[in-house]
């Protein structure tokens, strides 16, 4: 018998820092330094410090950080079915992420990566033009839309 898993779409969202001067509507912090691994590996201590030895038992081996961009902040995360919410959760009292306060919302659940690509690519594209227009990124959007769509579409099973 195989494996079911679902995918879990979610974004980092970074709370501002007390006392600064930033002011626009969306709090969208390009972080460097968070990857694929410390998005990882801050899951695995949320869902030690949530659900303790059994849950890691349960998640550990099929939690998997499909996709992480630092410029969006989506990931994608795949886990067996049969503890998605266990998963969910984890990510729902994520509050620290390095020395980066934020919360983390999940956007989209799916049972394939095909479902979460579609979604992830509608909301990367929604973000990457407001980064763009609040001149966070630099070069032509195309290209950087062409690049970030690229990285989605090629994520394996």
């Amino acid at each position: 018998m195989r494996i079911k898993h679902r995918y879990l779409l979610f974004e980092v969202i970074y709370l501002p820092i007390p006392n600064s001067t930033v002011t626009t509507k969306r709090q969208s912090f390009i972080v460097e330094g968070v990857t694929a691994s410390t998005i990882a590996e801050v899951v695995r201590e949320s869902i030690a410090l949530n659900f303790g030895d059994r849950g890691m038992g349960l998640c550990q081996s099929s939690l998997q950080v499909k996709y992480f961009s630092h410029f969006t902040n989506l990931g994608i995360v795949r886990v067996g079915r049969d503890h998605a919410r266990m998963v969910w959760g984890a990510l729902t009292f994520v509050n620290l992420i390095g020395r980066n306060r934020c919360i983390i919302r999940v956007q989209h659940v799916g049972g394939t990566i095909k479902s979460c690509q579609e979604k992830a690519l509608e909301l990367d594209r929604s973000m990457l033009r407001t980064l763009y227009s609040e001149k966070q990124l630099k070069g032509s959007l195309e290209d950087i839309e062409a690049t970030s769509a690229q990285s989605i579409l090629a994520l394996d099973v």
